[in-house]
C-alpha cells in the first residue's frame, strides 16, 4: 500500500479510482465534457458537476465508443467499437487554472486488441486535480457529431481520500 500523505494538515490515503463521463457525440455542449450542471448518474458519470470531492492524481486514460445503433443511450451503450474519423482526428485537452493534459483522441481510442483492460488506457505524465475547484475535460472534433453515436471517457489514476483505505 501506499503512504499515506499530509495536505494542509489532513491525512490522505491513496486508493486506485476511475473518474468517468459519458454522452451523444451530438450533444456536446460547447466543446466541454463535464458541466457545473451535471450530476453524477450510474452508468453516464461519477463526477458531480464539474469538481472531484478528493485531490486526483491521474496515471491514465481512454476513450471508448459505441455507434452500432441510432438510439444508443450512454447508460446502456456498449462501449468497444473503434472511434468514429471526426473524434479520432480531434483532441482532448484537460484544464483547471490551464492546461494539464493535451492529447489526440487517437492515442486515447486504443483499436488494437490490448492483452488486459488497463492495457487500454494511455499513460500520463502525473498532474493533480484539485478538489473542489472546477476543472474542465474540452474536446475539439475534426468535423461534425453524429447522433448515434455515445462516447465514454475514462480517468485512470489515484485519489487521495481522508480517513480510510477503502
Amino acid at each position: 500500500a501506499l503512504p499515506s500523505v499530509m495536505i494542509l494538515n489532513t491525512e490522505y490515503f491513496p486508493r486506485k479510482a476511475v473518474k468517468f463521463t459519458s454522452g451523444l457525440s451530438n450533444k456536446i455542449e460547447n466543446t466541454e465534457l463535464i458541466l457545473p450542471k451535471h450530476v453524477k448518474e450510474v452508468g453516464v458519470r461519477n463526477i458531480d458537476k464539474d469538481q472531484l470531492d478528493y485531490p486526483f492524481l491521474p496515471t491514465g486514460i481512454r476513450l471508448v465508443f459505441d455507434t452500432t445503433t441510432a438510439d444508443v443511450t450512454p447508460n446502456v451503450a456498449d462501449y468497444k467499437d473503434n472511434a468514429p474519423v471526426y473524434w479520432a482526428n480531434g483532441e482532448i485537452t484537460i484544464f483547471q487554472d490551464g492546461v494539464l493534459a493535451e492529447l489526440p483522441v487517437s492515442v486515447l481510442a486504443n483499436n488494437f486488441n490490448p492483452l488486459t483492460t488497463t492495457d487500454d488506457f494511455f499513460p500520463l505524465a502525473p498532474f493533480l486535480i484539485r478538489p473542489n475547484k472546477s476543472f474542465k475535460i474540452s474536446t475539439s472534433l475534426a468535423g461534425i457529431a453524429q447522433a448515434g453515436h455515445a462516447y465514454r471517457i475514462e480517468i485512470l489514476g489515484i485519489e487521495f481520500v481522508k480517513n480510510s483505505r477503502n
